[in-house]
């Protein structure tokens, strides 16, 4: 059966310790301006004990849902929005060892205009035959029409988010070995419109935290049943060549994204027989930057990360 999923990638973050749950979930501990095993890809991220801010009429204080502190991103300019991330695709992601059935956080988000939308990418990896497999695929998108959280009296209260991780989101019911997360506010994902121009665009995290786990026991694909991809140059300036090998005869997709996930290329190539292709990419019209591609088959999806630089 086809695997189809949505790609939407950011690169950051060092962290490597053996956990079964989300590595400073609660924001406690902070080191060099960030929360420690997290990552400011971009904007402001800040670290408060408390936030008093107006919103309409009310004026109110924010203060953390658990624990002593909690984590503010935030854009710092008009064309940039503000972005954390705990580990990296396919690198230095946190472990993870068990199948979660949700993930649970307290959230505060400001929407500095209507159109903004609030995104969470959350991807699973199982390491088979030495290579990270993709076999969970979540992404969560929040239109806002205005703050999510609610005022009592002088105090703002969290809004409580549960995001159910149903079996359709798990690739061949596997378990993953590790994971990485993202948040980011942003005015162009959902929308296709250009980027916000404000910079009142406030998300405020606390708790973030999976549950429900179960204890599946993993089931490992058959090597044979594997498209193997890369692709080079990479960096690219003017061109780039994705390789790959099919196991059998398919269909094959090649998608290219930007940073923000918005797909800027698609290419479909039919019924190619097993063995090894070669895709000739031009780069010409791209701009510098990190991009994420994928090729999907009718067995599964390989994903990568394209650097362009001129």
């Amino acid at each position: 059966m086809k695997k189809l999923f949505t790609a939407l990638f950011a690169s950051a973050a060092l962290f490597g310790f053996a956990q079964t749950n989300i590595p400073n979930g609660s924001f406690e501990t902070w080191s060099d301006g960030v929360p420690e095993g997290w990552s400011r890809v971009s904007g402001r991220v800040n670290q408060y004990s408390s936030k008093t801010f107006t919103i309409g009429s009310n004026t109110a204080t924010l203060r953390p849902s658990v624990g002593s502190s909690f984590v503010g991103v935030m854009n710092d300019s008009p064309a940039v929005d503000g972005q954390i991330t705990i580990g990296q695709l396919r690198l230095n992601n946190f472990e993870l060892k068990r199948k979660p059935g949700e993930l649970n956080m307290n959230i505060f988000y400001r929407a500095g205009v209507a159109t903004e939308t609030f995104i969470i990418v959350l991807r699973g990896f199982v390491e088979s035959f030495g290579v990270n497999d993709t076999i969970l695929n979540k992404l969560i998108i929040l239109n806002n029409t205005g703050p999510v959280g609610t005022v009592s009296g002088a105090n703002y209260n969290w809004v409580n988010l549960t995001v159910p991780l149903n079996p359709s989101d798990y690739i061949d019911n596997q378990t993953p070995d590790s994971a990485y997360m993202q948040f980011f506010p942003t005015g162009a994902f959902a929308q296709g419109a250009p980027r916000s121009t404000t910079l009142n665009t406030e998300l405020f995290l606390d708790n973030i935290r999976f549950n429900a786990f179960t204890t599946s026991s993993k089931i490992r694909l058959n090597a044979s049943n594997q498209i193997a991809a890369h692709n080079y140059p990479n960096p690219a300036a003017d061109y780039t060549t994705f390789v790959y090998e099919l196991p059998t005869r398919s269909d094959v997709t090649l998608n290219i994204f930007d940073i923000n996930g918005k797909m800027v290329s698609t290419q479909t190539f039919k019924a190619q027989e097993a063995g090894q292709h070669q895709t000739f990419f031009s780069t010409e019209s791209f701009s510098n930057g990190i991009y994420f591609y994928t090729i999907d088959s009718e067995y599964n999806t390989e994903s990568g990360k394209l650097i362009i630089s001129k």
